[in-house]
């Protein structure tokens, strides 16, 4: 076997290393199945979520409704649920509608994670009737309607900061919250948070 990259002293491996290689992995292939039978006969968690038939074969389309039209709105985005139901979609995925946080907002528009209210939609893209009639008309066409709900991302000004602050990981300092974070994926991303 012609390996260029070796020494040539290490072309060779010794019988009793190579006993050692397989032996070890042998044991650790054994014990792993083990482990996997073990957790093959536990019981499943009660909190299984199985997804409904209709979701197997169907067609997923997100919705941005801030930048799907130029309006942004809940009334323009409705005008299209004909074409794509003509293109096959079966599932309209919405990205968060819900009102954005004002305070410590990012940027002009904000985040659309930082909710300020789970039960309201957000003004930029109508009114509650006008979400309301998006979903009639998505439902007569014979499509679905899911939302992208994050309830673990909230903005400041969320009612939920006052009236349950234990639902809150809280830190003495901005520095000390930034290090129980992970970094961010891309070393360009830039600093995770900013005052």
């Amino acid at each position: 076997m012609f390996t260029p990259y070796l020494q040539p002293e290490m072309k060779q491996i010794r019988p009793s290393v190579l006993t050692l290689l397989i032996t070890s992995f042998m044991m650790i292939s054994a014990l792993s199945c083990k482990q996997q039978s073990d957790n093959q006969t536990a019981p499943q968690a009660a909190t299984r979520v199985t997804p409904p038939e209709w979701s197997y074969n169907a067609n997923i389309y997100e919705v941005n409704i801030r930048q799907y039209t130029p309006e942004g709105t809940f009334e323009a985005f409705r005008q299209h649920l004909p074409r794509l139901k003509k293109m096959g979609v079966d599932i309209l995925w919405l990205m968060p509608i819900h009102p954005i946080s004002e305070p410590k907002r990012k940027g002009t528009l904000g985040s659309y994670y930082a909710v300020s209210d789970f039960r309201a939609v957000n003004p930029n893209f109508g009114t509650h009737q006008d979400f309301r009639q998006l979903v009639d008309s998505a439902h007569a066409l014979g499509m679905y309607v899911v939302l992208d709900l994050v309830p673990h991302h909230t903005g400041w000004d969320h009612p939920w900061i006052t009236n349950h602050p234990e639902y809150y990981k809280k830190t003495k300092t901005v520095r000390s919250a930034i290090r129980s974070m992970k970094k961010p994926a891309s070393p360009g991303a830039g600093p995770m948070w900013q005052n």
